[in-house]
């Protein structure tokens, strides 16, 4: 159905006497009426039936709200715009675009493969808990994260908050949502900051949880748990009583397999002047054999990844993707990790003040951190020494964080539609999402090096976290990634000025949309597509 002046040209004026708005409403729902009528006369029964769902669950109402006569006029438009010459071209030329779901250029795509997606950042405060769904698009416009799990995969990145009074109840809803004792197919934690993982031991909880299947976070050495426990300390001493946070500063394997999972990954980024461990080769990753939707992990040779090794209670690698409902062909999408690294100089300096406040011998801090007893020693009885080796050697900057693309697989060969928030039509399938944590996107050689690594996803980038809660010490005003539809700030926090007010107001110029997700219900950020490969 090709509406001509409604979505190309842009929308008719509205008649005298009507509101803007209204006018707008009135015309959204003749083009679905009218189309439902035009699918159903042709025979289409699954066109049809995706118009009326469209129009119940995005107008409810309408009949009272419009007009009887304004509502005449809009059908007549549309009617107008109805030409089967025209309604065969538009067809081919949207095929490889993201329309809005108004836009019924889009549904007869539908009848080919397609994978619909949902995904939802929680208003938390001052943390990152976001969620995301996809399944096939059969019988499926949006999926809700109570969708049957034996056909959907479902994902979290990060799970906490600054107040876990703000965290405890986006957790439960979620939990609830999908069904208390679950699947939670991916867990991905960025680092290790308690404001990203507190809420784990709840969501994972044995009764009142998910079970989880596998969980992906980047890879830090001793050092790294070490100075993450030395910056919460510096910010609150209660960090010292948090359990599941000092397990994991501690032995992250044994701190996440209490939970059950049945694989973890470690990612370690680029290949470098690094420390890690020397282990054997192991097939890689992939979903369990239990009936449920295929996905495998590929590791990312073209980054420089030397395959999957085998660590005690985990699996190691360089740079891999997710590949879901298979993978690099087409009908698929697909889950990317980065991890941007912390400065080697500055772990360096935080082993030498260790070893200075301890009286350790001069380059003895590896070997002796080896020993679990002494890293408990460290967190308790020295933890104050922790703290101060960390204030010396990195001020306040973060360490090693771990990003998250989601995305559809082959998306240069795809057309997607938008159906919330709502989006402006574009010329390609531009409905990916990226998750920073507290990655340090603000120098020239992280940038780079960022979008050299997501080279061909940004191009189908939709929304982008900003790092760290938008602080200004992440980023570069004169360097977003503008290309982008919309910016989230996961922040609530007067005592950090996050987000900045410099990056806001450059978000601003860039006639962006820039969504301030805080602890508030009405700030949370629910965003649904349908993804189909023509």
């Amino acid at each position: 159905m090709c509406i001509r002046g409604l979505h190309a040209a842009g929308l008719p004026s509205a008649p005298d006497g009507v509101a803007e708005d209204n006018w707008r409403y009135a015309l959204e729902v003749a083009c679905l009426i009218v189309g439902g009528d035009r699918y159903q006369a042709a025979g289409d029964d699954m066109g049809a039936a995706i118009c009326r769902g469209i129009l119940n669950a995005n107008f409810p109402g309408w009949r009272e709200r419009v007009d009887i006569d304004v509502m005449r006029r809009a059908a007549q438009i549309t009617q107008n715009a109805i030409e089967e010459k025209e309604w065969q071209e538009a067809l081919r030329s949207s095929a490889r675009m993201r329309l809005p779901a108004s836009d019924l250029r889009a549904w007869p795509h539908l009848k080919n493969q397609a994978v619909a997606h949902r995904r939802l950042q929680c208003p938390v405060g001052q943390g990152g808990f976001h969620a995301g769904i996809v399944r096939h698009a059969l019988n499926c416009l949006a999926p809700e994260f109570s969708d049957d799990a034996s056909s959907s995969i479902f994902y979290i990145y990060d799970c906490g908050s600054e107040r876990r009074r703000h965290v405890d109840p986006e957790i439960r809803k979620v939990v609830a949502g999908r069904g208390v004792g679950k699947p939670l197919d991916f867990l991905f934690l960025s680092h290790f900051d308690r404001d990203h993982i507190n809420g784990v031991p709840l969501l994972l909880h044995e009764t009142k949880g998910l079970r989880v299947d596998t969980v992906v976070l980047p890879y830090v050495d001793e050092a790294e748990r070490l100075m993450a426990f030395g910056k919460a300390i510096n910010r609150s001493k209660s960090a010292g009583s948090d359990r599941f946070f000092t397990d994991m500063i501690l032995d992250p394997v044994a701190a996440l397999q209490a939970f059950g999972p049945r694989q973890i990954i470690f990612v370690t980024g680029e290949p470098g002047p690094r420390r890690t461990p020397e282990a054997p080769p192991v097939h890689s990753p992939s979903s369990p054999e239990d009936g449920r939707p295929y996905w495998k992990a590929v590791s990312d040779d073209h980054a420089g990844a030397f395959g999957f090794r085998q660590v005690s209670g985990a699996v190691i690698v360089d740079n891999l993707s997710f590949q879901i409902f298979g993978g690099m062909e087409m009908g698929g999408w697909r889950l990317v990790p980065y991890v941007e690294r912390a400065d080697l100089d500055v772990i360096e300096r935080f082993e030498c003040a260790i070893e200075i406040l301890q009286k350790w011998d001069r380059g003895s801090f590896q070997k002796k951190t080896r020993d679990l007893d002494i890293r408990k020693e460290l967190i308790t009885t020295y933890q104050i020494k922790v703290a101060q080796a960390y204030k010396y050697a990195a001020g306040n900057r973060n360490v090693t964080s771990l990003c998250l693309y989601s995305g559809p697989a082959a998306p240069e060969m795809a057309g997607a539609i938008d159906i919330s928030p709502g989006a402006a039509s574009a010329n390609l399938a531009k409905v990916g999402w990226l998750g920073t944590g507290d990655a340090e996107l603000r120098s020239d050689a992280a940038i780079e090096q960022f979008k050299r690594h997501y080279f061909s996803e940004l191009p189908f980038t939709s929304t982008f976290v900003l790092p760290h809660h938008g602080s200004i010490n992440n980023s570069d005003p004169l360097q977003l990634f503008s290309d982008v539809d919309r910016f989230v700030a996961a922040a609530w926090s007067k005592r950090w000025q996050h987000p900045s007010n410099q990056l806001v107001s450059q978000i601003e110029n860039l006639d962006r949309d820039f969504r301030h997700v805080t602890a508030e219900p009405g700030t949370a950020l629910n965003e649904a597509c349908v993804v189909f490969w023509p």
